[in-house]
């Protein structure tokens, strides 16, 4: 996510809430957004999910960053989280999103992700590695080496606090988060139970199956060609 934004503007409230924000840094946006959500609520079932695709060719609608009336962009990796709750639809934290803060994983998936719209070209086609917050927490690392050019000078403005060591002492592996080979053979019986500190890589169907969200009338609009 390497667009130039000043630093006034990387930090200011995102949507009334007051989560730490910087721009062009959503894996770090939603550590501790995650961070803060469990902490004020230890019994949220609250999951990090990298989207991105072999290719590095991520399409979004209704991003803050994008272009046009419907927000388009061209990532090559974001990163969301999702909070499953019992007995109600799940729903989407994105803090680069113009979509209401938080919206319902459905409403994510026709607004922003475009599911159910005509398909994508293989090249654009996303994959989600979905890692519950807990180990995410424990085991995810940036030294912002990414958002560096080769003669030291910030693709972005890099937020104030120190950088993200894992409980390890890793002090780099978001390469390994936002690497998308290829989706999961099947999605696992419960995405709680992973204890990979990677996650499960899972394809769009798969994903808001995992959620418990119906996907018959995203395959309905697709064999419509509804826009």
């Amino acid at each position: 996510m390497a667009q130039p934004v000043t630093a006034d503007a990387a930090r200011l409230p995102v949507g009334g809430w007051p989560f730490a924000y910087t721009a062009c840094y959503c894996e770090e946006n939603i550590y501790k957004l995650v961070n803060q959500l469990l902490h004020d609520d230890q019994a949220k079932l609250l999951y990090a999910v990298f989207l991105s695709n072999p290719a590095k060719q991520l399409p979004l609608w209704r991003q803050r960053a994008g272009h046009g009336v419907h927000g388009f962009v061209l990532w090559d990796y974001h990163v969301i989280a999702v909070e499953s709750r019992q007995s109600e639809p799940p729903l989407v934290w994105d803090l680069d999103s113009t979509l209401e803060l938080p919206c319902t994983l459905q409403t994510y998936a026709a607004e922003s992700l475009g599911v159910g719209r005509a398909a994508l070209p293989p090249e654009y086609a996303r994959l989600f590695r979905v890692v519950p917050a807990g180990v995410f927490l424990q085991h995810f690392a940036s030294n912002r080496s990414h958002m560096c050019t080769a003669d030291g000078m910030w693709l972005a403005e890099p937020p104030a606090y120190p950088c993200i060591t894992a409980s390890d002492g890793t002090v780099m592996n978001l390469p390994q988060y936002i690497d998308m080979e290829g989706p999961s053979p099947t999605a696992p019986p419960s995405l709680a139970a992973v204890q990979d500190p990677f996650g499960v890589v899972l394809d769009e169907f798969q994903l808001l199956a995992a959620f418990g969200v119906p996907t018959d009338v995203f395959v309905d609009h697709a064999q419509n060609g509804s826009p």
